[in-house]
């Protein structure tokens, strides 16, 4: 009952994507980039016979990946994958012409991105495992634009299909984890394509996946031998998308590339009753949050870079979303530094951990040598970053953008310090009301 009525509303999803996307920008050259440069190129190994175009070499392949990263579609809600599909075809089309030029590019991927935008919504359901114990019951959810179920047994209309997946990439060590143990996930959604609907669904799973985590991860752990995930609640290895019938959406499959196979199945019927009642809190906190898509970004951030068994990879990508969170990606770590410890009562301490952090940063990006013994840094440099995040969802003072609450930041952590600049703030308006009189 539940997907006839997902069905009934596909039309008007459709009519206000629509809607949406008649409202972006057009198709142009990004700023900061010659495209000449590359059109001369690519023009110089492209034969046009019959209205078909080929290219000489391997530079082909160098060439177009380049493009994708020169145009802006002026869309950003069309999936990176789609975007660049859209980018390659459009210049392919662009080169059957007698002229190659800048302008025929733009007018052919112009033309695909409204052909993309006219395709009607599909329904798929992604399906995948998680590690959650059985033994637990959990509500259906809805996140976004995606409907999420946890399955004990999945329907045979899916079954079929994901075996069929299964077997055929078995021989690379991607196998299912434990059924009769662990959850499946039916996660279900709207789009014009495969891989948009297989990004979307990810969209809204590792934001429900994060605000559990953020609940949920360990302040630290000490592990010996094979390490898992900092991530208490991680997917399974293998993901398969599935039309409305079952039958998959279509050849691709996706997977977990780790090739170490989960085992470890988390127990939730102790927490869960804390786990839902913070989650419904955090939900009602983002629907009304005043820079919602970036607190919510943030958070997915935070899980993403803490799936890996690889420490000082997940490392490097939580100081980048420290880095996302305080404003600082093109500043320099001081600052960094300063707007996270600012979150903390003792900011001296603070400011020495995440100085400590910052060097073992630089020397593993320098060196390209990490340690072994990192799991004091990972933990460490993760409670500064869930602290951040949780200073964005409060948004105490209810600040209109990431940008000024980062800016709030800055002020001084000693009270002495604030009294000190708030009456120099203070003298410094009147005089330059004087001196506007």
């Amino acid at each position: 009952m539940i997907l006839l009525k997902n069905m009934r509303s596909a039309s008007r999803v459709k009519k206000d994507e629509n809607q949406r996307d008649n409202m972006m920008g057009k198709v142009t050259w990004k700023k900061g980039f010659e495209p000449k440069v590359l059109i001369d190129r690519l023009d110089e190994i492209r034969t046009v016979k019959n209205g078909q175009v080929s290219f000489r070499g391997f530079e082909y392949r160098e060439y177009i990946s380049v493009f994708k990263s020169l145009i802006d579609l002026g869309q950003p809600g069309i999936p990176a994958s789609e975007a660049g599909r859209l980018v390659s075809r459009g210049v392919s089309a662009a080169a059957r012409k007698p002229d190659f030029t800048q302008k025929n590019i733009i007018t052919e991927v112009s033309r695909l991105v409204r052909e993309y935008n006219s395709e009607n919504l599909k329904r798929y359901t992604l399906v995948t495992t998680v590690n959650i114990k059985r033994t637990n019951h959990f509500p259906d959810q809805k996140i976004n634009d995606v409907h999420v179920r946890f399955v004990k047994n999945l329907h045979k209309k899916y079954l079929k299909a994901r075996k069929e997946t299964a077997r055929r990439v078995s021989s690379w060590g991607i196998e299912e984890v434990d059924t009769s143990k662990a959850y499946y996930v039916l996660a279900h959604t709207s789009a014009r394509t495969p891989q948009e609907a297989v990004e979307r669904i990810f969209e809204g799973l590792d934001l429900l996946r994060g605000i559990w985590c953020l609940k949920l991860n360990y302040d630290w752990v000490e592990t010996y031998g094979l390490k898992n995930p900092v991530n208490q609640i991680v997917f399974g290895k293998l993901h398969t998308l599935h039309t409305s019938s079952g039958k998959q959406a279509d050849d691709r499959f996706w997977y977990d590339p780790d090739p170490v196979s989960e085992k470890r199945l988390i127990d939730f019927r102790q927490r869960f009753p804390v786990i839902e009642k913070y989650t419904k809190r955090i939900r009602r906190v983002l629907a009304k949050h005043k820079y919602r898509d970036d607190v919510e970004l943030a958070i997915k951030k935070f899980v993403r870079a803490l799936d890996s068994r690889d420490y000082n990879a997940s490392f490097l990508k939580l100081w980048s979303t420290l880095e996302f969170i305080t404003g600082t990606q093109k500043a320099n770590y001081d600052l960094t530094i300063r707007r996270a410890a600012f979150c903390f009562d003792d900011t001296a301490y603070c400011k020495l951990v995440l100085e400590h952090l910052r060097q073992y940063r630089n020397r593993f990006v320098h060196t390209g040598v990490g340690e072994d013994d990192i799991e004091p840094q990972v933990y460490q440099l993760q409670r500064f970053v869930i602290q951040v995040i949780g200073f964005h969802l409060t948004n105490p003072f209810q600040f209109e953008s990431m940008d000024v609450a980062t800016q709030f930041l800055d002020l001084p952590s000693d009270n002495s310090k604030i009294r000190q600049e708030i009456s120099l703030r203070r003298k410094a308006l009147k005089y330059r009301t004087v001196s506007d009189e």
